[in-house]
């Protein structure tokens, strides 16, 4: 297991990004919404302290992270219908990137702890890159298909940016 090292997140500063997302989520709500995170929780957003927004830089890794998570609950993709396809536009300027093989040595961890089944170490991080006031995290994705980015909407700043540039039915 790993050794986190917590106090180095005093001194991480972050990175912008400024890409195009996607993201599977259900009809029944809105595409920014993250109240159902906020409920259930999920491996970077510990149920009911904060929400999350699951996103994936490539649509390959956002389709297999919805087959894990129909997976992971003992349920068809059926079973998760209806679903949408969103693709937004993401502009922030403090994400903590645990794709950098430099900042996982800084903080104490290595990929394939945060890749586990274990989300214990996951949800750790996040609750320090909340604290330090990280707007997301960029990270390798369990099923080890792209990396993910997961955007704390709370902690968007002013200059920050989310916008939908398309939807469609997947389910």
């Amino acid at each position: 297991m790993a050794s986190l090292r917590r106090r180095a997140f005093r001194d991480l500063q972050g990175r912008a990004l400024e890409t195009t997302v996607h993201r599977h989520i259900s009809s029944q709500y809105d595409t920014l919404d993250s109240s159902g995170s906020l409920r259930a929780g999920g491996r970077w957003n510990p149920k009911g302290e904060f929400g999350a927004l699951y996103t994936a830089l490539d649509e390959e890794t956002a389709l297999a992270e919805l087959l894990r998570l129909a997976q992971r609950q003992g349920l068809t993709l059926d079973d998760l219908a209806p679903r949408d396809l969103v693709d937004v536009q993401v502009s922030l300027t403090k994400v903590l990137d645990l794709t950098d093989k430099k900042i996982l040595e800084q903080i104490g961890v290595k990929e394939n702890e945060i890749v586990s089944n274990d989300v214990s170490l996951c949800l750790d991080i996040s609750r320090l890159a909340h604290r330090a006031e990280f707007e997301g995290i960029l990270a390798p994705s369990a099923t080890k298909k792209g990396p993910i980015l997961v955007v704390f909407p709370d902690r968007l700043r002013p200059s920050s940016r989310l916008e939908v540039m398309g939807k469609k039915k997947i389910l």
